[in-house]
């Protein structure tokens, strides 16, 4: 649908209103000096959007579909613990123990629908390579390798439930074992992507469920083979190093 068409069943005032709003939303977009303007920007903006009736499904569309029923997305956050005193001893045990419960699973000596909720815990304190750690396919983590913490994690949602988000279907790119999927509101169904075999293992291991989908692959791919907007938010934490690019 063009501007022209957009909010044809509106009054002319309602229109107006609606199209400056979607106007002044772009050049706030624009000229925000920060995440949180932008995001309060693109939230305007598609305010505005869906009361012109843009990006709307066709109503046609709508009615052959049958509506979706979607079970809730069990609750996984307890499984994420939160230690700013663990060293790097604790971390490599850890993550052997999750790589131990991982072959235990391939080897058909456990099944992944019999794991405990210790098992799963043991699994989640998994936290990548990043240190210099060794991995289960004998590689070498880089220095700089950094799994986002709960309380990061946490404080994002709180962020976006403050901009007014309450739920939908959400994207989380790069996901490492998990943290942001474990530590989203149940009203939010998100699909998880990870290139790491191990991490991506244990997302799902975790995670997986109604309303959760972890998929082992470069994000690339899966981009590449997922039709446009398909999510309501992406959530993702970004690498952190203090060297300069």
């Amino acid at each position: 649908m063009s501007l022209d068409d957009a909010g044809a069943g509106l009054s002319a005032l309602a229109r107006a209103k609606w199209l400056r709003a979607l106007a002044m939303a772009a050049t706030d977009y624009k000229t925000a000096t920060s995440p949180l303007l932008k995001a309060k920007a693109l939230k305007a903006r598609n305010e505005a959007r869906l009361a012109l009736g843009l990006g709307r499904a066709a109503p046609a569309v709508a009615q052959e579909s049958a509506p979706e029923v979607r079970e809730p997305r069990k609750a996984t956050s307890q499984f994420y613990e939160f230690d700013p005193n663990r060293k790097h001893a604790q971390r490599k045990k850890d993550n052997a123990e999750a790589m131990a419960l991982l072959r235990k699973i391939d080897a058909g000596e456990l099944a992944p629908d019999q794991l405990t909720d210790a098992d799963k815990a043991a699994l989640a304190k998994y936290s990548g390579l990043g240190g210099a750690l060794t991995g289960a396919d004998g590689k070498t983590g880089s220095a700089y390798e950094y799994y986002t913490p709960k309380p990061i994690a946490e404080g994002i949602w709180a962020m976006l439930g403050e901009l007014g988000f309450s739920g939908g279907k959400v994207l989380d790119p790069c996901a490492g074992v998990g943290i942001f999927g474990a530590t989203a509101p149940l009203s939010v169904a998100v699909d998880a992507v990870e290139l790491n075999e191990t991490s991506g293992r244990i997302n799902g291991l975790v995670n997986g469920g109604p309303g959760y989908t972890a998929t082992v692959s470069p994000f690339e791919k899966v981009a590449d083979a997922t039709p446009d907007e398909q999510y309501d938010a992406v959530a993702v934490g970004c690498a952190l190093t203090r060297s300069h690019l």
